[in-house]
């Protein structure tokens, strides 16, 4: 993958996030098929695959979010706006730490 993205869109490196888990349940989720709890315990799960793979390749880079940027809205999947801002803040200071090799 990572020689793909470098031959063809001539991409050195990826930085990867995590999947967010919820912090409390959702208030609507009667459209969920599981609790709040099987679905963190999923994402656990989700967010080991690409953290392990991007140990082993070369030029990609698993990030978590910082806490304060990991707020899910009332529907337990969109962020909540007031903390939109914190989260690309997250997503900026990950890039720009990777962009100077403090992985």
């Amino acid at each position: 993958m990572m020689k793909t993205l470098r031959e063809t869109y001539r991409v050195n490196s990826v930085v990867v996030f995590e999947v967010l888990e919820r912090d409390e349940p959702a208030h609507d989720c009667r459209w969920m098929k599981c609790t709040s709890e099987a679905y963190n315990e999923k994402v656990q799960s989700l967010n080991e695959t690409p953290k392990t793979w991007c140990a082993v390749v070369p030029g990609i880079t698993f990030r978590k979010h910082r806490k304060d940027a990991k707020r899910l809205g009332d529907d337990g999947i969109h962020i909540r706006e007031i903390w939109i801002k914190n989260y690309w803040r997250s997503i900026e200071q990950a890039n720009v730490q990777h962009l100077l090799g403090h992985n």
